[in-house]
């Protein structure tokens, strides 16, 4: 017999909750990063250090990479650490954090095609991501999980 506890015990292996599992390793994978690449624009706003030439802010409202670079250190990587606190917590507000994280990331990508007038790679790896991550936070059993 099994107790309630045992039975919100995180799992990994347990099916229902492999979409979880997925969901913790991507957005600590985008927080990891996106700590690691706006904390570098912030020391360094002219963009050389991540081999982005000040030519690719040609045309958008960013005299360098700074405002960028704490967008992305904040919002994708404290936030990214808080919605994870919110979901292994188990608090009221994961389930939204959740979803709204991956559809913030789909938003920061496209507006960042739109400004630069340009596409990378890294592009679609992180448009991809903001998919995956709003994808699986809509799944029944994240959204049960979450919100149970």
């Amino acid at each position: 017999m099994t107790t309630a506890t045992e039975e919100r015990r995180f799992r990994p292996t347990d099916s229902r909750r492999l979409a979880l599992w997925l969901y913790v390793v991507g957005a600590f994978g985008l927080g990891v990063t996106a700590l690691f690449g706006g904390g570098n624009l912030l020391f360094d706003p002219s963009g050389s250090r991540m081999n982005m030439p000040a030519e690719w802010l040609a045309g958008t409202p960013f005299p360098d990479y700074f405002l960028p670079g704490l967008f992305l250190f904040t919002v994708f990587g404290v936030g990214s650490f808080a919605v994870l606190y919110g979901v292994v917590r188990r608090r009221v507000w994961a389930w939204h954090a959740a979803l709204g994280l991956g559809i913030l990331l789909v938003g920061w990508i496209l507006a960042q095609m739109y400004l630069l007038q340009m596409v990378n790679v890294l592009h679609f790896v992180y448009g991809g991501l903001g998919l995956l991550l709003a994808g699986l936070a809509l799944l029944p059993s994240v959204r049960t999980e979450l919100r149970g």
